[in-house]
Formats: C-alpha cells, structure tokens, sequence
C-alpha cells in the first residue's frame, strides 16, 4: 500500500482471482479499480514515483513476481 497525501488516495495491489490496482479517496471513502492486471501478473506491492506526480500525471513502480 501507498499513501498520496496530496489527494488522500490510498492505493494497494490485489493479488486474488480478481488482480488490479486500487484506489480509494478517503474524503469521499469511493473504491476506484485503476487497472486491472493478466492472469499471469503476481502483484507484490506498489509504490508512486513522487517526483514525476502532478495532477495529470501519476507514474507507479509495481513489484511482480514472475
């Protein structure tokens, strides 16, 4: 999981029969699915790169496991 404190947006992997990345906004407290990842992926976790993040731009690290 990672926190992005300039939109309070919790993101996480799923790593179940269903895998994607997630969101959630914790003012409004809505469950977003952002991507939704192959059969094949193994999401290990995620992190968001800080210095290229802005408004229109959010650039993830995601860890798999092959």
């Amino acid at each position: 999981m990672v926190y992005e404190h300039l939109k309070e947006h919790l993101y996480w992997t799923s790593a179940g029969p269903d895998k994607s990345i997630n969101r959630i906004n914790l003012k409004q407290r809505k469950v977003e699915k952002i991507i939704r990842l192959s059969d094949q992926d193994k999401p290990r976790g995620i992190d968001i790169d800080r210095y290229i993040f802005d408004i229109s731009c959010l650039t993830f690290s995601i860890i798999l496991n092959f």
